[in-house]
């Protein structure tokens, strides 16, 4: 059981990597994606990871924007394009709300940076 559902999960997350720049992507896409409806997806995938399909998007979004922070000298906003966000604002709000810390705050400290 936990091999398929790491193949489901790996299956969810390559759909979402090819689509992060497209801002309007939403969990029906993904449910049309996986073959599966939106109802059964978002049961799914709250079995296996307890966020819901919309939550999980986001929060893979956010984990990867986290890496681009740490690891290219982009701008906030410039990431927060390409992990799909249409406006960057929204994007920190999202990034400090599951981080504690807004981005350009993260990217200080990621860097060592104090002030």
């Amino acid at each position: 059981m936990e091999h398929t559902s790491n193949q489901f999960l790996e299956r969810v997350n390559a759909i979402i990597e090819q689509n992060l720049h497209n801002e309007s992507f939403s969990t029906a896409d993904l449910a049309r994606a996986v073959f599966l409806c939106r109802m059964q997806l978002h049961r799914r995938i709250k079995r296996e990871t307890n966020l819901s399909a919309a939550r999980y998007i986001n929060q893979y979004k956010l984990e990867k924007a986290l890496r681009l922070i740490k690891t290219t000298p982009d701008t906030i906003a410039d990431i927060s394009y390409e992990v799909g966000f249409s406006w960057p604002p929204y994007f920190s709000k999202c990034f400090k709300a599951s981080y504690g810390v807004c981005p350009v705050v993260f990217r200080k400290i990621s860097a060592g940076i104090n002030n």
